[in-house]
């Protein structure tokens, strides 16, 4: 008996014969798609982390505008606000930031998880599938051998 195998066709050509693909080797390739995902995840984090730092140092920087807009009796008040406003518009994508890569990260680990949980179901379907035919080899080369005692019974009780 077979383990449970995906049958996947060639390019299409007459020449090009369906291939067999082991379940276990599929559950595989999910995993390696899946820590490739994750990689990407943390990519994807790093480079959020840059935003971020880079979004700090433009709030930083507003800041200080602020703060010489509210000391010099020469700004007018529409530039303080607008600096606000800016100000304001910068700490929220920064705070969005964050939570994008806070759930892309939560994310990434649940796909990964789930993946792992099902390479490791696949592979014991599949170590449990040879177990069963490494079984039926066995019974089948006891059968074989009974059967040929019995031909050797059979032929010596008609020589006899």
């Amino acid at each position: 008996m077979n383990p449970p195998q995906s049958i996947r066709p060639g390019n299409g050509g007459d020449d090009d014969p369906p291939k067999v693909v082991d379940r276990a080797d599929l559950a595989e390739r999910r995993t390696r798609r899946a820590e490739l995902g994750e990689q990407m995840q943390a990519r994807r984090a790093a480079e959020a982390e840059a935003l971020v730092a880079e979004l700090s140092s433009e709030v930083a920087r507003l800041e200080a505008e602020v703060e010489r807009a509210a000391a010099g009796p020469a700004r007018s008040e529409e530039r303080l606000a607008e600096a606000r406003r800016a100000l304001r518009a910068a700490e929220q994508r920064a705070h969005a930031e964050r939570r994008r890569r806070l759930e892309a990260t939560e994310e990434g680990a649940a796909r990964l998880n789930e993946v792992r949980e099902r390479a490791a179901r696949e592979r014991a379907r599949a170590d449990a599938g040879r177990e069963a035919l490494r079984d039926a080899q066995e019974e089948g080369e006891r059968l074989r051998r009974r059967v040929a005692e019995a031909e050797q019974a059979v032929a010596a009780a008609a020589a006899a």
